[in-house]
């Protein structure tokens, strides 16, 4: 009796600290039925799972804003090519990123990420739909996998969504569009499969990798010029110029003989130049 006392307080209290012994789902975040994302166990075929994986926000942001998919309700061949869709928006893909890659490094070995997220699809309400988006996320041979068990699919009172593993059934008619550094998984008879898609985290950060702008350089200042010392000159006092004096009015009745002797006269008493003098000396013999 006291042994089943003890056993039913041990019980009460694990409760109490928050565990359960029959707990498999842990939840990282909850937004009603279709929205959330939590850790759980995975197939029995999975093994050798690489958690916890450190994978940032942004690298799954952009991993989820570059897959596509396209939808055929009816197989028409090589006639018609079937239209390409984006699955998760810039604004979808923002929304649940941050926990995935929470997810993703919570998760232990023996633990996946199961994922759901409900959108709006439309442009008017009337036109418009709530659609589905779910599957589960692990990380194996240091490639990221990502298997869809609804691929945008609506929600209604006749549409029913799948429930199986997307591991095992896919009823669904939309197929992934493998991008850059991305594979469709492959079933046991060796064919693709059209909602597993495996991401080569290597290949796809090398490809992502945005190059760095170059630096550029600095442009060098031209350095000053250096001034080069020069000796002292002997100084020198300017000549200062001679005033120029006023040209001689030729006088009436003078000959070109005398006014050139007074021309003369004046150079050699320094009261006009050289170049004065040979002006003035050539206007008097333009004279004769």
């Amino acid at each position: 009796m006291n042994k089943k006392r003890i056993l039913v307080l041990m019980m009460s209290l694990m409760l109490c600290m928050g565990f359960s012994l029959f707990e498999k789902t842990k939840w990282v975040w909850h937004k009603g039925e279709y929205s959330y994302v939590r850790l759980a166990k995975p197939d029995k075929e999975i093994d050798k799972l690489e958690h916890p994986a450190e994978i940032s926000q942004e690298q799954i942001q952009a991993i989820l804003t570059s897959i596509r998919y396209q939808r055929a309700w009816i197989n028409l061949g090589n006639l018609v090519k079937p239209k390409e869709y984006d699955l998760f928006t810039a604004e979808e893909a923002e929304q649940i990123a941050p926990y995935l890659a929470q997810g993703l490094k919570e998760a232990n070995s023996n633990q996946w990420v199961d994922f759901s997220l409900e959108v709006y699809r439309g442009q008017m309400i009337i036109f418009g739909s709530d659609q589905v988006t779910d599957g589960v996320a692990f990380v194996r041979d240091g490639k990221l996998n990502l298997a869809f068990r609804n691929i945008s699919e609506k929600i209604g009172q006749e549409v029913s969504l799948n429930i199986v593993s997307p591991l095992k059934a896919f009823p669904g008619s939309a197929r992934l569009i493998p991008g850059k550094g991305m594979e469709l998984a492959k079933n046991k008879k060796g064919k693709d499969t059209p909602n597993w898609l495996i991401i080569d985290l290597k290949a796809y950060a090398e490809q992502e990798e945005e190059v760095k702008p170059a630096e550029t350089k600095e442009e060098k200042k031209p350095e000053p010029e250096k001034k080069v010392s020069q000796p002292e000159q002997e100084k020198t006092q300017p000549r200062a110029e001679k005033s120029e004096p006023e040209k001689p009015q030729p006088t009436s009745g003078k000959s070109v003989k005398e006014r050139l002797l007074e021309l003369r006269e004046l150079y050699e008493q320094g009261l006009i130049t050289e170049e004065q003098y040979n002006k003035r000396r050539e206007e008097i013999l333009k004279e004769l």
